[in-house]
């Protein structure tokens, strides 16, 4: 358009020009430059003004494709402003199609990311996508090669496999492998060190348990068969049997006792009230007076007063009589016993010690455990369960407290619980 209208004009001044100059060979060869001259001048500076407004485009163009969406302002002739309105409506577009992707990405990386189970998108043996659980459980990083003990377990035809990882902690894994369409491998893997521990607890526990009752229970079919012969044979000897028939049978209450109590405390807890816990520890101790009494056992006291926790008063009883029972249990005659109860730092500190047979070192990791024992004959002697301790434990973490031991063979045991303390008053 630029050169048609140029052309136009430089044919108008030459057809003007000719009636006067043709006769004058020199004169035309001048005015053929000179209108010559006056073409490319203007050629020039139309083209210029195309030029500029088509440059600012291409630069904006440049602009849109490495992502920073501006506008460009549509000056110049007809075809710029209308080239520079498609770009604008384009750059528009793709600004918000690029928003829209963001949005999609931010919101599968918040999905993903906030995944307990670990998902890697691998290619040809490469990761191409890992989120955080994928590295911490299987080390896997994007660009790296899939880790070995997930490539062996996955690419094997398996959709579902069982494994160990040791680094950078033992581990038991469940992986769910997909192949996609386009040749990719998508594999999720589940942490199921938790599943299985407590799948081997329960297992040990029902094993525990089965042979726990099954001793009580023979030593009752043992001593009654014996009993019904003694009261026809002698039955000065029937006496004997039947304290034997009784102590076996309270064994067996305590055990179910015992077990009762560890199947209500799994279960979900009651609400949480505030518990006077200088009273509730006082009437504990009144209780337990005369079984101490009867071996002769003094029991000591120093309970702060209006002391409060958080909780359930027949959990915090129950952590509180199974301390005590179980130094009255340990504690020779003629021993003593100390309860204590304070406030340190915003927490209820109850302390049961005793001056008795003490523990072991290498057995104070373990006395928590259920049916753990140090002294199985002499546990079963005195009617411990193996229980008690870990009701303990159950009870002061389920109160966010803790339960520790401290204790030297032969001089006696100290059972601390650590509580948040809970102001009656205004319930904080």
């Amino acid at each position: 358009m630029t050169h048609l209208v140029v052309a136009l004009i430089t044919f108008g001044l030459l057809a003007i020009a000719s009636h006067h100059v043709f006769d004058h060979p020199a004169a035309l060869a001048l005015l053929f430059i000179g209108v010559t001259g006056i073409s490319f001048a203007l050629s020039a500076s139309i083209a210029r003004s195309v030029a500029r407004p088509l440059g600012r485009i291409a630069e904006e163009v440049t602009h849109v494709a490495g992502g920073r969406f501006a506008t460009v302002d549509p000056s110049g002739p007809a075809e710029a402003r209308d080239l520079a309105t498609a770009v604008n409506t384009m750059a528009e577009q793709l600004a918000h199609r690029v928003d829209e992707l963001r949005l999609e990405t931010g919101l599968r990386e918040q999905i993903l990311g906030a995944m307990d189970e670990a998902v890697v998108l691998a290619e040809n043996g490469a990761v191409v996508y890992a989120n955080p659980s994928a590295r911490e459980l299987l080390g896997a990083e994007t660009g790296r090669p899939m880790p070995p003990q997930v490539a062996r377990q996955t690419t094997n035809g398996a959709s579902v496999a069982e494994f160990a990882v040791h680094h950078p902690v033992y581990r038991d894994l469940r992986a769910t492998s997909a192949p996609l369409p386009d040749g990719r491998l998508l594999v999720v893997a589940q942490d199921v060190t938790d599943a299985r521990r407590i799948d081997r607890v329960r297992r040990d526990f029902v094993a525990n348990a089965s042979h726990e009752m099954k001793t009580p229970v023979a030593g009752i079919l043992a001593t009654a068969e014996t009993l019904q012969d003694a009261i026809r044979h002698d039955p000065a000897v029937a006496e004997r049997f039947a304290a034997n028939l009784a102590k076996e049978a309270t064994r067996l209450s305590n055990l179910i006792q015992d077990l009762l109590d560890l199947a209500r405390l799994d279960q979900a807890q009651a609400d949480e009230v505030v518990v006077p816990l200088s009273a509730v520890l006082r009437e504990v101790v009144d209780d337990a007076q005369e079984l101490a009494e009867q071996k002769n056992l003094k029991i000591e006291t120093e309970i702060a007063d209006a002391v409060s926790a958080a909780g359930r008063a027949q959990d915090l009883s129950l952590l509180a009589r199974n301390l005590l029972d179980n130094a009255i249990r340990y504690t020779p005659e003629g021993g003593r016993i100390t309860v204590g109860l304070r406030t340190d730092n915003g927490r209820a500190i109850l302390a049961v010690g005793d001056t008795g047979i003490g523990i072991p070192a290498k057995d104070l990791p373990r006395i928590f455990e259920r049916f753990y024992r140090v002294d199985k004959a002499r546990a079963r002697e005195t009617g411990g369960t193996g229980l008690g301790l870990s009701i303990v434990r159950h009870i002061a973490e389920s109160h966010r407290g803790t339960v520790t031991a401290t204790s030297e063979l032969g001089v006696g045991s100290t059972f601390t619980v650590s509580l948040p303390v809970r102001l009656p008053d205004n319930g904080n």
